[in-house]
């Protein structure tokens, strides 16, 4: 009986939740999501993943058709497009943003994707995202072997590892 009571109880405040909502402000969410392109992502979400699976398949077969390679960015990037354009992730992301913005902050949030800074900082942000994610992998790139080795040392601490064979010397000539 309590599990039934707890359940209702959760349903219901999801309801006043969602119901919290007014139309005007959803509306508001709707052209934030659009003046950001929000929505848009899924084509660049599809062309990464459909660039990871490209790398599998030519990782399991060598010369991989271009045409196959065509086939998975189509097919991948019409599933992500529809399912982020679905009225489940636009209903859920209206949900999310209510969450965190009031009604007038979306109204600024519009206001400033719409101003010349913003315009310029959704122009520039992909990129700028692009050069960062390069620039972080190759200073964590050079951190690998450190790590490697400080990994190796402690599992061999912990007994978790076995020791490396000691090494022969070398025949003095």
């Amino acid at each position: 009986m309590r599990v039934l009571i707890g359940c209702i109880a959760i349903l219901f405040s999801t309801i006043v939740n969602a119901q919290t909502i007014s139309d005007d402000m959803k509306d508001d969410i709707h052209k934030l999501l659009d003046v950001t392109g929000a929505l848009k992502i899924g084509e660049q979400m599809g062309s990464m993943i459909s660039q990871q699976i490209i790398a599998a398949m030519n990782m399991q077969a060598r010369n991989v058709p271009p045409e196959a390679t065509a086939v998975v960015i189509e097919v991948v990037r019409g599933h992500i497009s529809d399912f982020i354009q679905s009225d489940a992730s636009v209903a859920g992301l209206t949900d999310i943003y209510a969450k965190h913005y009031s009604h007038e902050e979306i109204k600024d949030l519009i206001d400033f994707y719409n101003s010349p800074i913003g315009l310029k900082m959704m122009q520039e942000g992909p990129q700028i995202a692009l050069e960062s994610a390069q620039f972080g992998q190759t200073l964590f790139m050079q951190r690998v072997p450190q790590i490697q080795k400080d990994i190796q040392e402690k599992l061999q601490a912990a007994g978790l590892q076995p020791q490396p064979a000691p090494q022969p010397e070398a025949e003095a000539q």
